[in-house]
């Protein structure tokens, strides 16, 4: 399944996810999210990556969840204990499962509907998790491919969109949803985050406070638990 929700392990119990190579979604005897994942579960964040890979291999809820090689442990730490905490999680491209950056570029240009498909599949979910809600979600975009699809499929739909680039924080407007780029946590943008959980931690933070005040909108507070 290339959905989850931004919960690894118990967040009442784990204080650190830097070394922590057990990062899957705690489930229940049925494989279901367990209460303590449901109590912090919402949509008013949502956490956006390109594609699946080869995840979807890996079982139900495990998308984003799976162990240190492949890096989901920065993610992990990133939003542990933040406002971010069981933000929704999925894919764009939700029915690619190339491992391969360049691969999905490729699919992409023969076959442009992917985007489209994805955005409305998209939208389509956040409606149907949050029935009636008149704020609009953000999307909280891993990397700059799925950021720049993520634009171009809003701006095929002939939605109005505006965005800042430069130094400041990249983002733009959607009738449905707000959407900001922060970097991809994969070991390939090292470079930038140093394989370090607290330099992304940072990173993620710094640009989403950035975006949303250039957007003039506030940081959603974490939800009440149930």
């Amino acid at each position: 399944m290339n959905a989850s929700w931004a919960v690894w392990g118990d967040p009442s119990t784990l204080t650190s996810y830097d070394f922590d190579p057990v990062l899957g979604l705690p489930v229940d005897a049925d494989g279901l999210p367990t209460r303590a994942v449901r109590q912090v579960a919402h949509a008013t964040r949502v956490i956006l990556g390109l594609n699946a890979g080869n995840d979807m291999d890996r079982g139900s809820w495990s998308n984003f969840h799976n162990s240190m090689k492949n890096n989901d442990h920065l993610l992990a730490a990133a939003i542990h204990n933040s406002p971010l905490e069981g933000a929704f999680m999925t894919d764009l491209l939700h029915t690619t499962t190339s491992g391969s950056v360049e691969e999905v570029k490729i699919l992409v240009k023969e076959n442009p509907v992917l985007v489209t498909d994805g955005l409305k599949r998209l939208q389509e979910l956040l409606s149907m998790m949050s029935p009636g809600k008149k704020s609009k979600p953000l999307l909280i975009c891993l990397g700059v491919d799925v950021f720049n699809y993520l634009q171009v499929g809003a701006q095929m739909e002939g939605k109005t969109t505006k965005g800042t680039k430069g130094s400041g924080a990249e983002w733009f407007s959607h009738k449905s949803f707000n959407a900001v780029k922060v970097w991809h946590y994969s070991s390939n943008n090292s470079r930038r985050h140093h394989n370090s959980p607290t330099e992304y931690r940072a990173h993620l933070h710094a640009v989403v406070k950035q975006a949303c005040e250039a957007m003039t909108v506030s940081v959603p507070a974490a939800p009440e638990s149930a």
